[in-house]
Formats: C-alpha cells, sequence, structure tokens
C-alpha cells in the first residue's frame, strides 16, 4: 500500500486508489481552520475584557470581539461547504469553538450580573446531556439513530443567541428591555429542555423499530420453515423402491444408503436392475 500525504492528494482521492492517507499542512490549515482557530483564540481574550473593570468600555470592546467571532464561525462554514473544504479536523474543531464561546459567554454575563445563573445552567445541562446522549448511543447502544433537528431546537438556538446579544447591554436602557431580555432567554432555556425531551422519545421510539427489526431478521420466515422440514422428511425416508420413483408416504423395507445417489426419477435403474436380476435367474 502505498502512502500518500495530504499535500499531493485528497483523502478521498487516496481511499478511492487504496493508498494511506496522512494528514498534512493542507488539510490543518484551510481557511475554514484557520478561523476557526482565531475564534478559540479569541476566547480568552473576550473574558479577559469581560472581567476586567479597569478597561474602559470593556463590555463593549468584549462585545465587538463577541460578534467578530460569531462572524468567522457564519463564515467559516459558508466557505467549507462552498469550496468543499470540509475536513476531519474542522469537524472537531468547530463545535469545541463554538461550545467554548457560548459557554464563556454565559460564564461572564453571569458573573457581571448581566443575566440569572439559572440559564447558564440550562445550558450546560443540556450539553452535557446530549453529548453524554450521543456516546452512549454509539458505544452502549450501537445503533445506527441520527439526530435530526426539529423546530423546538431551531428556535432554541435562535432565542439563545438573541438573547445573549441583548443581554450585553441590559440594565442600560430601561425595565422593559430588561424585562424582555429575561423572557426571551426562558423561552430558549425551555425550548432546549424540549428539544432534548423530543430526542430522547425519538430515540426510543427508533431503538424499539430496531430491536423489532433485528428479532425478525434473526426469525425464520414461515415458508422457509416449511421447506427445511420437508427436505428433512424427504431425506429421511427416501428408498429405492421398485416402481423406480420415490415413495415419501409409503412404508419401505430398504434404508437409505448415505454414501449412494439416487437416480430413480425417470425410473430407468430401476428397470436396469430388474432386467439384470432376471438374466441372473435365467442362468
Amino acid at each position: 500500500m502505498y502512502e500518500r500525504k495530504a499535500n499531493k492528494c485528497t483523502k478521498a482521492y487516496c481511499n478511492y486508489h487504496g493508498w494511506k492517507w496522512q494528514m498534512g499542512k493542507k488539510e490543518i490549515f484551510t481557511i475554514p481552520n484557520i478561523l476557526t482557530y482565531i475564534r478559540i483564540l479569541c476566547v480568552p481574550f473576550f473574558i479577559w475584557f469581560m472581567l476586567d473593570t479597569n478597561i474602559p468600555n470593556n463590555v463593549y470592546i468584549a462585545f465587538g470581539l463577541f460578534m467578530f467571532a460569531s462572524i468567522t464561525d457564519m463564515v467559516d462554514g459558508f466557505i467549507a461547504r462552498h469550496y468543499h473544504l470540509i475536513s476531519d479536523i474542522g469537524k472537531i474543531a468547530d463545535p469545541i469553538a463554538d461550545k467554548l464561546l457560548q459557554v464563556s459567554t454565559l460564564l461572564c454575563l453571569t458573573i457581571i450580573a448581566k443575566i440569572s445563573w439559572v440559564f447558564p445552567m440550562v445550558f450546560f445541562i443540556k450539553e452535557t446531556y446530549m453529548v453524554l446522549g450521543g456516546s452512549a448511543i454509539v458505544k452502549i447502544f450501537k445503533s445506527d439513530y441520527v439526530l435530526q433537528s426539529n423546530i423546538f431546537g431551531k428556535g432554541a438556538t435562535c432565542l439563545n443567541s438573541l438573547g445573549i446579544v441583548l443581554a450585553f447591554f441590559k440594565g442600560e436602557v430601561n425595565n422593559a428591555y430588561d424585562i424582555a431580555v429575561n423572557v426571551i432567554l426562558m423561552i430558549g432555556a425551555t425550548f432546549a429542555i424540549v428539544t432534548a425531551t423530543i430526542y430522547t422519545m425519538q430515540f426510543f421510539a427508533f431503538r424499539k423499530k430496531e430491536l423489532a427489526r433485528k428479532r425478525l431478521k434473526a426469525v425464520p420466515t414461515e415458508t422457509n420453515t416449511q421447506k427445511d422440514v420437508i427436505v428433512n422428511a424427504q431425506v429421511e425416508s427416501v428408498c429405492e423402491c421398485e416402481d423406480g420413483a420415490h415413495n415419501v408416504d409409503d412404508d419401505c423395507d430398504c434404508k437409505l444408503n448415505t454414501n449412494k445417489k439416487c437416480d430413480c426419477d425417470t425410473g430407468e435403474d430401476n428397470n436396469n436392475v430388474l432386467l439384470e436380476e432376471k438374466q441372473e435367474s435365467d442362468t
């Protein structure tokens, strides 16, 4: 098997030709991956600006970093899909960068008393449940179940994102604004809980059907069973009869010789045997 590096061919091309694919610089440093790395690097600077009150307008600077990181998230996804630059390392690094940015934002907003601690707690529990549930599906149940997005999941994502953006300016507008931010985040948290519940119900319904299909494949069909019974009965009761045909229903005194092939379907072999016996009796 030949070895090829990623800077000479793509992974799919190497797999097609049976070559051993190795990750190279072109796989690691694609434009979408570089944008993902930049988003990860923005997280510690975001936390610094959010929590350091000695920096003038620290919250606004942190908000600018947050928006910049969010834009890179949309841009790298578009580039990866449009120019076919989706990579294995990008599939891992991109969701990690997203979760780091979301968790750090929620925690910082909670620390500076912009939002209640309930919202990051719900987010953390939901994401942990999804990760552990996905691992259990693959490792324990060994199921082919694939999570399918629903309207509650999309609504939770949109409302949480909107609530986080608006929470940066909470306490600086008016009381109605603050109430609206809390309501948006509360609805988003509710949608997140409903989404996790729906995913759980969908998985167990899929698992029930999956087990039923496996049991159905394991049990032989009625037709095959009947055929096996008939074949076994024929093998046990086949004998060579004088009329030159296999008579399964009638009792025969002769026994089946498993080492001898029975060719009495046409009756020719039995006729020959009878002729030879008659000749011997005449002599």
